[in-house]
């Protein structure tokens, strides 16, 4: 169930840059189905809890445009299905393959240190400003743009490869 939403919001991300909301909320009511079937109710609130404390140390993130909301929604929602061991282990692998895709594009484009700049001086206005503008944007520069759903995909991918589908 989860593999199958991460792929559809994976393909999603990659041709529209965008996770529909309605998406997740099919996935997690698919898991709260599978949790009240099973007769796991307590089981679904704890998926819940450990839902929303995700969303509080994901959501930082969005507001300081470090991600995309689509992206905190596929890391929400895996959090419903997936133990917190299981979920750190799929990020790290996603994080890994998404810094490893970053580095390869920024060396093959050339812009490496120009990147490095622009975050040293965004950590600088925020230290003195406080300030969370976004130091690149869609319409200034499109290189900055990064589909993190496929990687996160991959992550849970590797992970079930790793851990066998059963």
């Amino acid at each position: 169930m989860l593999h199958a939403y991460l792929t559809a919001a994976a393909v999603s991300d990659w041709k529209t840059g965008k996770i529909p909301n309605m998406l997740t909320a099919a996935a997690v009511l698919a898991g709260c189905g599978y949790f009240a079937a099973a007769g796991m109710g307590l089981e679904a609130g704890k998926a819940a809890v450990r839902s929303f404390a995700v969303l509080l140390c994901l959501f930082p993130l969005h507001l300081f445009r470090m991600t995309g909301a689509g992206d905190v929604k596929m890391m929400v929602c895996m959090a419903f299905f997936l133990d917190m061991g299981e979920w750190i282990q799929v990020i790290a692998a996603a994080a890994v393959l998404a810094g490893f895709w970053s580095v390869h594009v920024m060396w093959r484009k050339g812009i490496a240190e120009k990147r490095m700049r622009y975050l040293f001086c965004y950590i600088q206005r925020f230290l003195q400003t406080g300030e969370r503008k976004a130091y690149i944007t869609e319409e200034t520069d499109s290189d900055a743009l990064l589909c993190l759903g496929p990687f996160v995909w991959a992550g849970m991918t590797l992970f079930l490869m790793r851990e066998g589908a059963g």
